[in-house]
């Protein structure tokens, strides 16, 4: 296994983006978006915990029904959870604003969410920058990077990483 550059983006057809929704305070940025032309092959692991936060409702759904995905929409700041049902409802106008904006169906777009628990997710500022974001998607290493910066919270460093390595004849990538 070789550690590669490019984060999310180092596998062939991936584009990501981000930006500052107003979430968080000062125009940082609080929103990514990363996307598939072709459908993806999605696995996820979950907490065991009996309290899940709205998104993880909402992916482990998708993840369940072994369908392919094509994009993830990230917010940080708001965590949404212990939202209750508003949270889900969240989820799925979100999601499904981004597959309507990225011409895929709704149920093909996890979403993730990190931050301050207990607070609704400001829906309309989620979709207002999946409006910004989805003209915004974009190959490449600094693509990657600044998404892994968007959804920072405590964090002191963005977090990705990105390996190649051979399965069975074929180069795999993973970012």
């Amino acid at each position: 296994m070789n550690e590669i550059q490019g984060g999310v983006n180092a596998a062939k057809g991936f584009r990501a983006a981000s930006c500052a929704a107003g979430i968080k305070k000062a125009g940082r940025p609080d929103m990514a978006l990363l996307y598939s032309a072709q459908p993806c092959v999605c696995a996820g692991t979950f907490t065991k915990n009996l309290v899940k936060a709205a998104p993880v409702i909402w992916d482990q759904r998708i993840v369940a029904s072994g369908e392919a995905v094509q994009a993830v929409l990230v917010n940080s700041g708001v965590a949404n959870a212990c939202t209750g049902s508003e949270g889900i409802e969240s989820c799925k106008k979100t999601a499904s604003v981004a597959g309507e904006l990225l011409g895929i169906p709704g149920d093909k777009v996890l979403v993730a969410s990190t931050g301050v628990i207990g607070q609704p997710l400001p829906t309309e500022k989620i979709v207002a920058g999946t409006q910004e974001m989805v003209p915004l998607l974009t190959e490449g290493e600094e693509a990657a990077g600044a998404a892994a910066k968007a959804i920072m919270t405590t964090d002191t460093a963005p977090k990705e990483a990105a390996v190649s390595f051979e399965l069975k004849g074929h180069m795999v990538t993973v970012g």
